[in-house]
């Protein structure tokens, strides 16, 4: 086994050396390759066709071989030595570069081939004005590239290291043809070829009706000429006549006619090229005037709106009536209409026209306004203030002169009525500003004099208070009563004057009273029906006091508070006299009436009110002891109305304790009464006693001073009776004296 296994690797040894050295011994091939084309521009595709290579094994095609931009491709050679590939130029810079095909460092071939220059552009043709993107390849490196457009510099751009750039730049007005881009770094250059289209735009490309518009067109034949047309029809232009120029551009503008098309389209045309763009008209209101209070009448045209359509107008979302209550377009999308500004607050508001399908809105300012009534009056009289156009529920201040009268709230919207008495003020005209803060608006009032009297009718002498308001301020004012000049005042700063006059002894009937700062006068009536006048208006009980009356008829009752003191009959003429006695009555003012069938007339008497002095106290002294049944005297006081006193006896100097009142004692003496006994006090205390004066006006005079006494401790009964007693004593004493003398001279 051994020996075969070694005959068998010996075998199989020589075998394969006999197999090498038949290789060896046939001889080897030459490679060649060949390109499909042996320059071109970066990225041409180039077809490589070799022979005399190995067969079947792996090639690798270098193109810029040894260079920094080298690019391989791989495949794999044919069964019969043949290789059929291709491969891109890559970037590289314009020259001619070694494209090596090789198997292995000993089995390679080259060939040559070159780069030249080339450019492209992002688009074959486009607009006046569109951006060109051009792309270059194969030129120098890093150099500064020119690129033009015809003949003109038009843009640079650089190079890279492989020689490649890219530039931008705006198509130039140019006309309607063919065009050459080129790229050049002034050793080597490409070019391309561009067209340029026919344009127009429109600007602004939308708008309402009479918008100026200007088209614009590019692109054309030099100098011809255009024609525009608007939705089919030619259009009047400014200038009137339009031609491009040189290089095939013209500019025109006209106005937006009113039509029911609203894409409308404007065309171009030079007989030859054409150009159109759509023009976008909208739907727009004007509204006359743009601002106003409620209430204002406002006018809202509107036009570019679909032909014969319904328009609703709303403000601020909501519908509003409308003159005519319905409104629809016309045939060309125009319509007008107007309404009244519904009470809003005060700004901006929002007004919305729509034909259901296109709609406009515009701005309305409603301005604040503030209406009064009256506009003139006296003080004190009622304004009433209107406002709209205040803020929503907003508190607004109201003023006259720029002093704060009252705050009131707004409405929701913005509306408010208030009312105020007008103020004290002279007069002329005044200011009534009415503000939120935010919105304010002002109005006149004009002050007017006015007086007031305090009656108006009444007697002779009688006394008038009159009030004056809305005169010139701090100026003199003259009283009259009828052609009478009553009383002269001065008007304070507010043009105000309050006074009294009396009336003056004139005839029965009606006078105009006047008061008058020799600019503004004001004037009230006062009638005089009836008078009656006193000879005293003051005076004390028994007072004689004639009263005189006029305007009185038959029998004439007078009366002195409710009791009646005299009467009379009035004569021919309606007049009277009496005379009576005021009679006793409490100080102060007493009315005193005169009555006949049909009416009373009251004037006053005043009662005395000086009271009398105060009485001064004669028995009992100071401390001194008197009996149960004690009289107390004093000195007279005098007193126009006459006098009564009041006593009193008290247990205390205070007079808490009083143990007599006696009021109305008609004279300075006064003895106590069986059921007035004082009894002696304990421990002998003292009683006091004051007196004072009351007149017949019930005016009383001060108590006077105060004195004390006792009361003895036996009752004058007891004491008589003892008195009596200890006489009868002495007389039987005396008796029984006299009898024994008598019986001792009889012994004798």
């Amino acid at each position: 086994m051994k020996y075969l296994r070694i005959v068998s690797i010996s075998l199989a040894s020589i075998i394969i050396s006999l197999i090498l050295l038949m290789a060896l011994a046939v001889p080897a091939m030459a490679q060649t390759v060949s390109l499909s084309s042996t320059s071109g521009v970066v990225g041409t595709s180039v077809s490589v066709t070799g022979s005399g290579f190995t067969p079947s094994v792996a090639f690798h095609i270098h193109f810029a071989f040894g260079t920094i931009f080298e690019s391989v491709t791989s495949g794999t050679v044919t069964a019969g030595g043949t290789i059929n590939a291709a491969f891109n130029v890559t970037p590289a810079p314009t020259g001619s570069y070694i494209v090596r095909v090789e198997t292995s460092g000993t089995n390679f071939a080259n060939a040559t081939f070159t780069v030249v220059p080339g450019i492209t552009l992002d688009k074959a043709s486009a607009y006046v004005g569109d951006q060109l993107i051009v792309t270059g390849t194969g030129f120098m490196a890093s150099r500064a590239i020119t690129i033009r457009f015809d003949t003109a510099a038009i843009t640079t751009a650089a190079s890279n290291a492989s020689g490649s750039f890219t530039g931008t730049f705006t198509i130039p007005a140019a006309v309607a043809s063919s065009h050459t881009v080129t790229a050049t770094d002034n050793s080597n250059s490409a070019s391309a070829s561009f067209s340029v289209l026919s344009s127009v735009s429109l600007s602004p490309t939308s708008g309402i009706p009479d918008t100026v518009v200007t088209v614009s067109g590019n692109g054309f034949r030099a100098s011809r000429t255009i024609v525009i047309t608007y939705n089919g029809t030619t259009i009047a232009t400014t200038p009137s006549s339009v031609a491009t120029g040189t290089t095939g551009s013209f500019s025109a503008t006209f106005r937006v006619p009113t039509t029911a098309n609203r894409s409308p389209v404007v065309t171009a045309t030079d007989g030859l090229y054409s150009a159109s763009a759509i023009f976008q008209v909208l739907a727009t209101t004007s509204v006359t005037p743009t601002s106003g209070g409620a209430g204002t009448r406002v006018t809202v045209n509107g036009s570019g709106f679909l032909a014969n359509q319904r328009i609703t107008l709303a403000w601020d979302g909501t519908n509003i009536s409308t003159t005519p209550s319905t409104i629809t377009s016309t045939s060309t999308g125009t319509f007008t209409a107007t309404f009244n500004v519904p009470t809003s607050p005060g700004g901006t508001h929002v007004l919305r026209a729509s034909d259901g399908t296109n709609a406009t809105t515009l701005n309305f300012v409603v301005l604040t306004n503030l209406a009064i009534s009256p506009a003139s009056g006296p003080v004190g009289g009622n304004i009433t203030i209107n406002g709209t156009g205040y803020g929503a529920s907003r508190p607004v201040e109201i003023e006259f002169d720029n002093s704060p009268i009252t705050t009131i709230p707004t409405e929701a919207n913005g509306s408010f009525t208030a009312s105020i008495s007008t103020p004290a003020s002279a007069t002329g005209n005044h200011t009534i500003r009415v503000s939120d803060g935010t919105y304010s608006a002002s109005a006149t009032f004009a002050t007017t004099p006015r007086i007031e009297i305090s009656r108006t009718s009444g007697q002779i002498n009688a006394s008038v208070n009159i009030l004056g308001t809305g005169f010139g301020a701090r100026r003199p004012i003259t009283v009259r009563f009828g052609n009478v000049t009553v009383k002269t005042a001065t008007s304070d700063a507010n043009g105000s004057f309050s006074d009294k006059f009396e009336v003056p002894e004139l005839d029965i009937g009606n006078y105009t009273v006047s008061a008058s700062d020799g600019a503004s006068s004001a004037t009230a009536i006062f009638d005089i029906t009836v008078s009656v006048g006193l000879s005293a208006s003051t005076g004390s009980v028994g007072t004689s006091i004639t009263i005189t009356g006029k305007g009185f008829r038959g029998t004439i009752t007078i009366k002195y508070d409710d009791t009646v003191v005299a009467s009379t009959t009035a004569d021919a003429s309606g007049g009277f006299s009496a005379t009576f006695n005021a009679p006793p009555s409490i100080h102060g003012i007493h009315g005193i009436t005169a009555s006949d069938a049909t009416q009373t007339l009251r004037t006053t008497f005043t009662m005395e009110s000086q009271p009398p002095p105060a009485p001064v106290l004669s028995v009992p002294e100071e401390g001194a002891t008197v009996g149960s049944k004690a009289t107390f005297e004093w000195q007279p006081v005098a007193d126009p109305s006459g006098v009564s006193y009041t006593l009193q006896i008290a247990l205390d100097a205070a007079f808490q304790q009083t143990v007599l009142n006696k009021p109305n004692l008609p004279t300075t003496r006064y003895t106590l009464d069986k059921t007035e006994e004082l009894p002696a006090l304990r421990d002998n205390a003292a009683y006091y006693w004051r007196v004072r004066a009351i007149d017949g006006a019930s005016n009383a005079s001060n108590w006077s001073a105060i004195r004390a006494f006792t009361v003895s401790v036996f009752p004058d009964w007891a004491k008589y009776t003892l008195i009596g007693m200890g006489a009868l004593l002495v007389l039987a004493l005396v008796f029984w004296i006299g009898i024994r003398v008598g019986r001792g001279g009889a012994k004798a």
